[in-house]
């Protein structure tokens, strides 16, 4: 990343979003492991992400988990002809279904009973769900955006989110992608196109520094 690019985190108009955390993408024993995906970045933003949540919880900024969940009729290999490259290595019939252990949130992440998840079946997760909605009723405008994985579900709900209006903060070591090179890019991306980049320390210090506008 660039030198830090400093801006506020209006307390009254951010929410944190903490993207499809969930055991098929970042466990061990879930599916990527399982078909040789080097996961390890995936569980090393756990504690940054913890962190994120921990302090939006303390200075009552909303945390919204996104969820991937799929059925045989909505998972994207079913739906497509032409096969990208991961498509044509493994199948992903199997990956975040509806009600599975897989498609759980990871424990160490585990949202409160309180808290919103919003379930999807794409990588947006503003794609036919009621995020957008669920913003805008809130008076949310701005998204501190953390999860997995950056080049597909992060990167699609950001692209989304800056299109429809929202500004976007991207916690650059609070996202997770299995392959470093794309993460580095996509990270460099956002920041040039779409809001952002920065880190956990400085995420966590301007949501303890928050500003309210009257």
């Amino acid at each position: 990343m660039n030198e830090p690019y400093e801006f506020d985190l209006p307390g009254e108009s951010t929410a944190v979003l903490v993207i499809d955390m969930q055991n098929d993408f970042c466990a061990p024993e879930g599916f990527f492991a399982g078909v040789g995906a080097d996961i390890s970045p995936c569980i090393a933003v756990i504690p940054a992400v913890r962190r994120i949540v921990d302090t939006a919880h303390e200075v009552a900024v909303p945390v919204i988990y996104t969820r991937m969940s799929n059925t045989p009729e909505t998972m994207l290999p079913q739906q497509h002809r032409i096969k990208p490259r991961r498509d044509r290595r493994a199948a992903r019939t199997a990956v975040c279904v509806t009600g599975s252990w897989g498609a759980e949130i990871v424990d160490e992440l585990a949202p409160a009973a309180e808290e919103l998840v919003i379930d999807k079946h794409q990588y947006s997760a503003f794609f036919q769900t009621e995020l957008e909605t669920t913003l805008r009723d809130r008076g949310i405008d701005t998204l501190v955006v953390t999860g997995a994985t950056t080049n597909a579900c992060v990167d699609s709900t950001i692209r989304d989110a800056y299109f429809r209006g929202f500004d976007v903060v991207l916690v650059a070591d609070a996202v997770g992608c299995y392959e470093q090179s794309i993460h580095d890019a996509l990270v460099e991306n956002t920041d040039i196109l779409f809001g952002a980049a920065t880190t956990a320390d400085y995420t966590v210090g301007r949501l303890l520094a928050r500003t309210v506008t009257a």
